[in-house]
């Protein structure tokens, strides 16, 4: 019997595998040998296979045989049965990128000669794109899915939803048409539907000659001489002045939006006899809503850290604090134990 071009073919680890064009078992030795007469191969068509990942099982006489069925493969194999024997042909694992929903048609029976009765169908799995709106405050918005019919959003509306499209496929959510007096951006608008939701589309509104951006900063502690510069998501360094003391920074508008992470990390520590100094807190996050980002904090010791069971002793707001040190520069800082008015020794928020 002829193997089919495009199938996966699982060999038991007591067959040897012939040279490429041999149609049937190996036997000892690398030479082939006919099949009995009464032993099948159990095979059948994949119709729509897609994705990758997808293992079929089949538990029948001859034990438990596993196959991992490649993406876009039109028929599969198991190793022959002899008249008489069983087979239960089902799906272990369905397949990914894109997501697929497979069912087995006829996959249960027994060996009366070669197998027509199963089949395997896949169908691409769907989801929906969504997205949330801020500052809509006028009616007037439309949006469209991939250039397609455009959804008209009504004034007030936190949240859209277009209908499921399939995984795998591009989405681009573009505006169709501003609302009156108000200027609307998109921020996450493009990408591929995975396996799951879209969830991570924002539109952000604003007056009209207005810019719906978002700003980052915070604070700094113990910051007394220059050398410090911070990165905002990768970005151009960017240089706090030294305060002598507590003092605040904030970077360049960004074209952050609502619903955006960020993450804060050290490029470059002041120049303090070659010591580390400084850390962060509150570094990385989600913008809320179009509140700009004010509470990271980056406290220095220009002397350099007194070192205490992999921390450092300082002085905040007049009270002795402990600060705990991590290898990618966030800190958290509690209280002494001996402190009278510490609460719990949690880490600092």
């Amino acid at each position: 019997m002829r193997t089919p071009a495009n199938s996966v073919v699982i060999a038991l680890a007591s067959l040897v595998l012939t040279s490429c064009g041999g149609g049937g078992d190996g036997g000892s030795g690398g030479t082939p040998t006919t099949p009995a007469a009464n032993e099948f191969l159990i095979t059948g068509p994949i119709v729509n296979l897609k994705g990758s990942g997808m293992v079929l099982v089949n538990t029948g006489s001859n034990g438990v045989v596993e196959a991992a069925i490649p993406a876009s493969v039109t028929s599969f194999e198991f190793p022959r049965l002899a008249t008489g024997q069983s087979y239960n042909v089902t799906i272990k694992s369905q397949p990914t990128n894109p997501s697929q929903i497979c069912t087995v048609t006829g996959g249960v029976g027994k060996v009366t000669g070669p197998t027509t009765t199963i089949s395997i169908n896949c169908v691409t799995s769907t989801f929906e794109v969504r997205g949330s709106i801020g500052g809509l405050t006028g009616a007037g918005l439309a949006l469209s899915l991939n250039g397609g019919t455009a959804q008209a959003i009504t004034a007030g509306s936190t949240v859209f939803t277009f209908p499921p499209i399939e995984s795998g496929a591009l989405y681009a959510v573009t505006i169709a048409a501003q609302p009156a007096g108000l200027t609307c951006v998109i921020n996450n608008g493009a990408g591929s539907v995975s396996n799951a939701t879209v969830t991570t589309v924002q539109v952000i509104c604003a007056a009209i000659g207005s810019t719906p951006t978002i700003t980052v900063g915070g604070q700094t502690a113990g910051l007394g001489i220059n050398g410090l510069t911070l990165s905002l998501n990768g970005g151009t360094p960017f240089a706090v002045a030294a305060s002598g003391g507590n003092g605040t920074f904030t970077f360049p508008p960004t074209t952050l939006q609502a619903g955006d992470l960020y993450s804060v990390v050290i490029v470059t520590q002041p120049n303090s006899q070659g010591r580390a100094s400084c850390g962060l807190a509150r570094a990385r996050g989600r913008v809320v809503g179009a509140t700009n980002v004010t509470n990271v904090f980056v406290h220095c010791s220009v002397a350099g850290p007194q070192y205490q069971n992999g921390g450092f002793v300082t002085t905040l707001n007049g009270k002795r604090q402990f600060l705990i040190i991590w290898p990618d520069n966030n800190f958290a800082l509690v209280q002494r134990a001996d402190q009278p008015a510490c609460p719990n020794l949690g880490p600092w928020p």
